[in-house]
């Protein structure tokens, strides 16, 4: 009878919880020599493990488990991440790319379903004792996440060929992040406390920044990492735009019509803010026409709405039926765009080669500062101006009709001489280009 097989599965189960309990209790006995701070007011201690602080005791029995257990195939996908670095966006990414041919747009998983139950949080399952599937049992490739530094992924995982992709972001940005998430819990905590608490190493889940440095460069030293690296772009596009404001500081400038402030004189041309110059700079350094493309260039209140709605209808009068045409229900500066506009309100244009040709383009700027390239190429460049005399009156008028929102009109004489003087946006005195 004590040799029958239901006693011996009860004394297996029973074997392998003590098992489990005595692992556990192993975890628990490491994980109170570590070193510990007192987190931020929701997360009680924090525990440093390995070089890195983990928000809780859980977190670090987690990291163990997976240092213990997980072992990825040459096929899969690690997607390691600091938190609050864009972990979200990159995994729903990262499915979309992985499953591209396998649902339809109608039933993609990611319109009923959280990034982060199609990609799962490796030490989730250890820290909320969950049981992990196994991974023979699972199609390949599949994709997981870590929060996880390089120094401690599992041994298996570094000596294998699976794919890691790694994402990073600037450490402030990081801060901003973290702050805005424990304050969105409702916990009160001054921001004060919370940055000293960044700077001294100890901001939960392992972030400072020697720490956040390490976890950066530790992750690119393995060589089948692909790292995605959003701090050297960030900091790039921060350098760039830095430079441009300097530039910018150093324009002569006079105040504009009231509602405008001050105005920026760019290579002979006045505009109506910093931010249009810098507009202009993005589309001398970035925009390239190709041969078929036609760019509208016209001087403001010249007539650009209507030769916007003229030109699209030329070059696609074959392409749409007229009770179907799209000026019906968009505006003319939807479907002819601004290429200004693009930098001014930050943002992206599209890749000039996924774009059919031709395509039109619309610019307020003079000839003497298009880009070289448009000059270079052959593209069609069509103008439109307009006796300098309506066209102070139409932005005159363009003008009252903003301000008599604010109620504060502008005196007819006082503009006038502006104009005359050239501090309009975009020099009359230049209209004819």
């Amino acid at each position: 009878m004590a040799g029958s097989p239901e006693n011996a599965m009860v004394l297996s189960s029973t074997a392998d919880e003590d098992e489990k309990q005595r692992e556990s209790r192993s975890k628990r006995e490491i994980i109170s020599t570590l070193p510990t701070e007192k987190a931020w007011k929701i997360q009680g201690l924090m525990y440093q493990y390995q070089g890195f602080w983990y928000y809780s005791g859980g977190a670090v029995e987690g990291v163990m488990w997976m240092q213990k257990c997980f072992k990825a195939r040459n096929e899969d996908v690690l997607l390691v991440s600091f938190p609050k670095c864009g972990t979200t966006w990159l995994k729903s990414l990262m499915f979309s790319i992985m499953n591209r041919t396998r649902y339809d747009f109608s039933a993609h998983p990611l319109l009923t379903s959280s990034p982060h139950e199609l990609v799962p949080f490796l030490e989730f399952y250890a820290e909320q004792n969950i049981p992990f599937p196994d991974l023979d049992t699972l199609s390949s490739p599949q994709l997981f996440h870590t929060h996880i530094a390089f120094t401690s992924l599992p041994q298996p995982v570094i000596d294998s060929q699976c794919r890691i992709v790694y994402i990073c972001r600037n450490p402030k940005d990081v801060f901003v992040s973290s702050f805005c998430f424990i304050s969105r819990c409702h916990i009160v905590v001054p921001l004060e406390e919370a940055f000293e608490f960044n700077t001294n190493l100890k901001i939960p889940i392992k972030l400072g920044s020697s720490v956040f440095t390490d976890f950066v460069f530790m992750a690119g030293s393995l060589e089948n990492a692909m790292v995605l690296s959003s701090t050297t772009d960030e900091d790039e596009k921060q350098r760039e735009s830095r430079s441009k404001r300097e530039i910018i500081s150093t324009l002569p400038t006079e105040k504009g019509w009231k509602i405008q402030g001050l105005m920026y004189q760019y290579q002979g041309f006045w505009y109506y803010s910093g931010g249009a110059v810098e507009g202009v700079m993005w589309m001398q350094k970035c925009f390239k026409a190709r041969n078929e493309d036609v760019l509208l260039v016209s001087f403001p209140r010249c007539g650009t709405t209507w030769l916007k709605s003229l030109m699209f209808s030329i070059m696609n009068r074959t392409r749409y039926d007229f009770s179907a045409h799209p000026l019906l229900t968009s505006s003319p500066h939807e479907l002819v765009p601004f290429l200004e506009f693009y930098a001014e309100q930050n943002i992206p244009f599209p890749d000039l080669d996924t774009l059919s040709s031709p395509q039109l383009y619309h610019t307020h700027i003079a000839l003497t500062s298009l880009p070289q390239p448009v000059i270079d190429s052959q593209c069609r460049v069509v103008y439109i101006c307009r006796n300098p005399k309506d066209v102070f009156v139409s932005i005159f008028y363009s003008q009252c009709r903003i301000v008599y929102i604010c109620r504060n009109p502008f005196p007819l004489k006082r503009n006038l001489s502006s104009s005359v003087k050239g501090y309009v946006s975009v020099d009359p005195s230049g209209i004819i280009f």
